[in-house]
């Protein structure tokens, strides 16, 4: 978007990098957002990182890190804080401190702190396409996420027979003939009646809705019956009660 994008941002689906090379991937994220990135196809060292500025007795971010300068020069913006952040540089004179040694960690998924930067590292020794995307389902389906191609000529052919994209090219009627050879059991020669049962399962649908249409017609019917039941015995019992005669005070024993 040329109106939020200046100084060298590129939209880009596929990234083409060579074979057998270090590659060096700066991750940034500033602003509110935190995002967990995967590379697919190699491992990566995390060789340098710097946080942004949060607040210690809450947790929340007050600033990113001033390591990073977002650019904001196009006067259409005014250089308001409401520009969006498209174009991230390295501020003037500051150099990350770049290592890898024996205890550099090695992973396949990186975190991204809000107001912060990552930087990883590998060796693009792994031919093929491969999906480098954030974690979050969300932002994975707003279109964070991209294909490092490395040396594409280098990729190992898929074995024979192996099905590969452009080779599924059934039309509805082919689809259809492929169902009815599929299923002998099904006596219609239209397809939508290929998804026949077989006799035993049709056996079990009509014993199942039998036993199912018995339990929901007698079962209520039962329930009322043993309510009605047990309703007239207690009014039996209360009748019964209501002429038993009171036994007299002077009968009682003195003690």
């Amino acid at each position: 978007d040329p109106y939020t994008c200046f100084g060298g941002c590129e939209c880009t689906h596929i990234l083409s990098i060579p074979y057998n090379k270090t590659i060096r991937f700066v991750l940034t994220s500033i602003g509110e957002q935190t995002h967990p990135i995967h590379l697919h196809g190699h491992s990566f060292w995390v060789v340098e990182s710097g946080y942004g500025y949060y607040d210690p007795s809450t947790g929340v971010l007050d600033k990113s890190t001033n390591a990073l300068s977002c650019l904001k020069n196009q006067s259409d913006f005014n250089n308001t804080d409401n520009v969006p952040c498209t174009t991230i540089t390295w501020r003037d004179g500051y150099k990350p401190n770049i290592t890898i040694n024996a205890t550099t960690p090695r992973k396949d998924t990186i975190l991204v702190p809000a107001g912060s930067y990552v930087v990883i590292q590998f060796r693009s020794t792994n031919p093929g396409f491969w999906f480098f995307h954030c974690h979050i389902q969300e932002h994975l389906l707003e279109g964070m996420a991209m294909i490092v191609a490395v040396d594409p000529k280098r990729q190992k052919p898929p074995p024979e027979g192996f099905n590969i994209c452009d080779n599924f090219i059934w039309i509805p009627k082919e689809f259809d003939a492929k169902n009815l050879t599929n299923n002998p059991n099904c006596p219609h020669n239209d397809a939508y009646y290929c998804q026949c049962l077989t006799q035993g399962e049709v056996v079990a649908v009509v014993v199942y809705s039998v036993v199912g249409f018995f339990l929901l017609a007698v079962t209520p019917i039962a329930c009322c019956c043993r309510y009605c039941y047990k309703y007239r015995k207690l009014k039996k019992l209360r009748v019964t009660d209501e002429h038993t005669p009171l036994i007299n005070d002077s009968t009682k024993s003195e003690t």
